[in-house]
């Protein structure tokens, strides 16, 4: 699922030939881990680390 979603984000991001793709991962990596949870109500990042940046 994880997976499905950085795949996901990562097409918004990355040129047609889609040959830069690495070099968005880390940008893309940080939205997905700051985003919050529905369920939990904290994001990934707060759950582990016990805070928000």
């Amino acid at each position: 699922r994880t997976n499905k979603t950085v795949v996901q984000v990562l097409r918004q991001y990355v040129a047609r030939q889609q040959k830069d793709w690495t070099s968005h991962l880390s940008t893309v990596e940080l939205a997905i881990n700051l985003a919050v949870n529905d369920s939990t109500g904290s994001s990934p990042f707060e759950l582990v680390l016990g805070f928000q940046p």
